[in-house]
């Protein structure tokens, strides 16, 4: 077999079926709705510190008016509830990564620029990945059997994700980020502690409890683990597994430097197998009717009642996050809290994955146990290669 062949085969294979991705884009576009920013203060500023960053935000000439950004956020808000409700998916997924990019790279000329790409290009990369193959407006309306799920939309995130590891590993690497004469863990926790009011949680324990052998651990640590993303891209359950520790590094982050990766672990859940999960879910009786209608083997709620259900749906979780981001819950906005949540969701997340990772190493994996499958999916590969 050729190499061309051999890397078309690794591009196609994948355990991913529509179910985890049509839940997936369901939990991405409630997510992206309760964390989006409220960006109507950007009008207070003055133009004279406006200073966008490279890209299409620096066609603007100054900050937008009130008016302006109001219109930006409710189009984010209709795209997204779109996105959620799966209709027109392809085009509505790459409006809403249109209008996540703006909205964002707006906040961004300030002169700073957050952690949050990673969540921006999951609607531009999955427009490809028939998300809305499932669990959609589209499949409501579908006739047949849905088209067989694509993995290479799935390698191509992963690929973003381990190179965007790759590249803050890198940074750290050519500045004397692993120098034993300075710890550059402690000198952001230093300076997150003493200028960006990070004083919540472990961090008040942590610098009464200052440690220089710590600190040097966690700079080597740090930089060996973001690489490691990059070398456990080839198979998906070493890659998996590399996600699941960064969720636990996510939380340990929030815990002792209060510093909010919420964007990353949410565009990490696009590898979850979360039709495996509805599933069992719907072994338990008080959770069996919610997890029908992620079931792949149920039938689809159909005609007038399900418009109506999606309708009521759509109006309480657009009105609801709305809300929630215009009138925060206390001094932090409301998609910072949430975005706290999500990172220890996605932490116990990931700490229970290890722990079954660890316990199929030891005593093999059990009877329904579902087993990351790194080979090619015969109906996701071209007919001449699936014939081989």
């Amino acid at each position: 077999m050729k190499l061309g062949e051999k890397f078309d085969r690794w591009v196609a294979s994948g355990p991913f079926t529509p179910a985890d991705l049509g839940i997936y884009r369901i939990i991405y576009a409630v997510a992206a709705l309760l964390t989006a920013p409220d960006i109507r203060w950007i009008s207070q500023y003055p133009d004279v510190i406006f200073n966008p960053p490279p890209g299409p935000i620096a066609l603007f000439t100054g900050f937008p008016s009130l008016t302006v950004l109001i219109v930006l956020e409710v189009l984010r808000t209709v795209t997204l509830l779109m996105l959620g409700l799966g209709i027109w998916t392809r085009y509505v997924s790459i409006a809403a990564w249109v209008m996540l990019t703006v909205t964002a790279g707006l906040t961004y000329c300030f002169g700073k620029i957050d952690h949050s790409i990673l969540m921006v290009v999951v609607p531009l990369v999955f427009a490809f990945s028939g998300w809305g193959n499932r669990f959609s407006i589209d499949a409501l309306r579908r006739e047949g059997e849905a088209p067989p799920q694509q993995q290479w939309p799935l390698r191509l995130m992963a690929l973003l994700i381990a190179w965007a590891f790759a590249a803050a590993a890198m940074t750290k690497l050519l500045t004397g980020w692993l120098s034993f004469s300075s710890q550059g863990a402690r000198g952001y926790f230093v300076l997150g502690f003493l200028t960006e009011d990070n004083v919540y949680l472990l961090a008040p324990w942590v610098a009464a409890h200052d440690v220089t052998a710590v600190w040097e651990f966690a700079d080597w640590a740090t930089v060996i683990f973001e690489f490691s993303l990059l070398f456990a891209l080839p198979w998906w359950r070493a890659f998996r597994t590399a996600l699941a520790v960064a969720t636990t590094f996510h939380l340990g982050v929030l815990f002792v430097m209060n510093i909010d990766f919420s964007h990353a672990v949410v565009a990490y859940a696009a590898f979850v197998s979360w039709g495996a999960i509805a599933a069992r879910l719907g072994r338990y009786r008080p959770l069996r009717t919610l997890a029908r209608l992620f079931d792949p083997g149920a039938e689809p709620l159909a005609g007038p009642p399900a418009y109506l259900l999606l309708g009521l749906a759509t109006i309480a979780v657009g009105g609801g996050t709305w809300y929630l981001m215009i009138n925060p819950l206390g001094e932090l906005p409301t998609g910072s809290l949430l975005g706290n949540v999500f990172i220890v969701v996605a932490g116990l997340g990931g700490l229970t994955y290890l722990a079954l990772e660890l316990r199929n190493v030891v005593w093999g994996r059990r009877d329904g146990d579902t087993p990351d499958d790194d080979r090619p999916q015969a109906s996701s590969l071209p007919p001449s290669t699936a014939a081989r």
